[in-house]
């Protein structure tokens, strides 16, 4: 029974983690060239690319749009 439950207590952490968020390096682009990066962390890449842009328009500074890897 405990073999059971340490099983089963294993495969809930291992699906906790495949399902967390991660860390995106974004990219601010300005007239077609990169400026600078920020560290978003994000389920998604489509996700990261939204909280980066609105972050970065919210610090006041010039983008025209934003990549994440």
């Amino acid at each position: 029974m405990k073999k059971f439950i340490s099983v089963i207590l294993g495969l809930l952490v291992f699906t906790a983690i495949a399902y967390a968020a991660m860390s995106y390096e974004c990219w601010r682009y300005v007239n077609g060239k990169p400026i600078g990066f920020i560290n978003v962390e994000a389920d998604s890449k489509e996700e990261a690319e939204t909280k980066a842009y609105a972050r970065l328009k919210e610090s006041g500074s010039q983008i025209d749009y934003c990549k994440c890897k």
